[in-house]
C-alpha cells in the first residue's frame, strides 16, 4: 500500500521495485490518492502498473490514507 499525495511522477519507481521485490508472491498493490491536486496524473501511474486505486476527494494526510488503504486491502498481511 503506497499513499501519495502529488507524487505521481515518484511513486513509479516505487511501485517498480514492489512489484519486483515481490514477483511469485501472491500480492496486491494498492495506492491512496490522498486528494492530489492532479488525480488523474496518479491513476494513469497506478493503472499502468496494475495497483489498485483508492481516491480520496481532499487531502487528510498520510496517516488517514494508510487508514484507508488498510480497511480496503483483500490481504491477510499488510
Amino acid at each position: 500500500m503506497l499513499p501519495t499525495y502529488n507524487e505521481a511522477g515518484n511513486i513509479v519507481s516505487m511501485l517498480t521495485r514492489l512489484d519486483r521485490v515481490l514477483d511469485g508472491i501472491p500480492h496486491e498493490l494498492i495506492v491512496v490518492d490522498d486528494g492530489s491536486e492532479d488525480p488523474l496524473a496518479v491513476a494513469q501511474v497506478a493503472s499502468a502498473l496494475g495497483a489498485r486505486l483508492l481516491v480520496g476527494e481532499r487531502n487528510l494526510g498520510p496517516a488517514a490514507a494508510r487508514n484507508r488503504g488498510a480497511v480496503e486491502a483483500e490481504g491477510e498481511v499488510l
